[in-house]
């Protein structure tokens, strides 16, 4: 990538990075290319040059919010260093920047709005995210950190349960003396459910 094109590329993160800062207040219908311009500091002709339209830019934006979150699960799950609960911990519990940001009810209701983009997520989860959290399932159940007598489509199904309500957890974090205690709760409850560890 020469000067000019790794210029062209910082001009399309910073206009994508504007957009999902105003997508996470803002209905999508609200925002105005003039908003995104401001927030980005560049001119609105570079937001039609590089993106055609205000709807490809915001699909555009949430693609790239997604790839980047899937890129970091991949590297912690092939990576191998982080037991599966060190993992499950950190997927539900310590990404406060993401579930601040987008809540799973938000994002629920910017891909109702876009169909192509329901169709890509939909694509994703099951070309990308379901085999690698099948991956993370069996060396979990290789290192006798899962009952090997658990279908894995139903940890798959308890995990999405606890994401879900991620906005929920969040709130009732501010409740806790300390974030610490709070996870470190949250994470015993998700393991060994409310009659704790025998």
């Amino acid at each position: 990538m020469n000067g000019f094109e790794k210029r062209a590329q910082r001009i399309k993160d910073s206009i994508k990075n504007a957009t999902l800062e105003l997508l996470s207040s803002m209905e999508p219908r609200a925002i105005r290319i003039t908003d995104i311009a401001n927030k980005a500091d560049v001119s609105q002709v570079s937001i039609y040059n590089h993106f055609g339209s205000k709807e490809e830019l915001i699909r555009e934006a949430l693609k790239s919010f997604y790839f980047q979150h899937l890129e970091e699960y991949e590297k912690l799950i092939s990576e191998g260093s982080k037991s599966f609960k060190e993992t499950i911990s950190f997927i539900l519990f310590q990404k406060r920047g993401t579930i601040q940001k987008f809540s799973a009810k938000k994002l629920n209701e910017l891909l109702l709005q876009d169909p192509e983009m329901n169709k890509f997520v939909k694509e994703i989860y099951s070309t990308k995210v379901f085999p690698l959290f099948l991956e993370m399932i069996e060396k979990a159940k290789r290192n006798g950190e899962i009952a090997n007598d658990i279908a894995p489509s139903l940890v798959i199904f308890y995990l999405n349960m606890f994401s879900e309500k991620s906005e929920e957890m969040l709130q009732l974090s501010t409740s806790y003396s300390s974030e610490e205690q709070f996870i470190e709760d949250l994470t015993n409850l998700f393991f060994y459910g409310i009659a704790g560890r025998r």
